[in-house]
């Protein structure tokens, strides 16, 4: 039988607390963005302060503030833009907070993302903005605000 060596084990433990970190660290991630999606703002307050990354993304890309503005939770998107989510990250389609609350009609929503610096001529990937999200659901209000902060058709 061979006996490891003082080295072989201190290497073998630190493996083994880089991987239970690691995933720990993935669940923190998945349950901010989760806890966001459900409205989960006392969840979402303990994930960060227990040093969860506000800007996390789940296996499609998708952010705790993406997530939240899809919804149209506005005191959690609040919350999150507060805590340094960026505004303007996109999803692996491309979709960016301000897409996602303006195609199922969250005006307040928008407005604040707007007011945090949205990028309101963003394009995903297959070409759509915030405003023809907005104006294939009729969306007549947001597509008027949109506009006044300098969408182009």
């Amino acid at each position: 039988m061979y006996n490891l060596g003082t080295d072989e084990l201190l290497a073998g433990f630190l493996i083994v607390i880089a991987v239970s970190c690691q995933a720990v660290y993935g669940y923190q991630d998945q349950a901010l963005i989760e806890a966001a999606s459900r409205n989960d703002i006392r969840r979402v307050q303990q994930l960060l302060q227990m040093g969860t990354d506000v800007n996390s993304r789940d296996r499609d890309g998708a952010t705790a503030v993406i997530e939240a503005s899809f919804k149209g939770h506005l005191e959690m998107v609040r919350l999150l833009l507060d805590k340094g989510a960026d505004v303007n990250t996109t999803d692996s389609a491309g979709g960016t907070a301000l897409m996602e609350a303006s195609f199922p009609g969250h005006l307040e929503v928008v407005k604040l993302l707007l007011e945090h610096g949205a990028n309101v001529n963003a394009e995903d990937k297959n070409g759509m903005t915030a405003l023809t999200r907005a104006s294939a659901r009729g969306r007549t209000e947001i597509v008027n605000i949109l506009k006044a902060y300098g969408a182009k058709q």
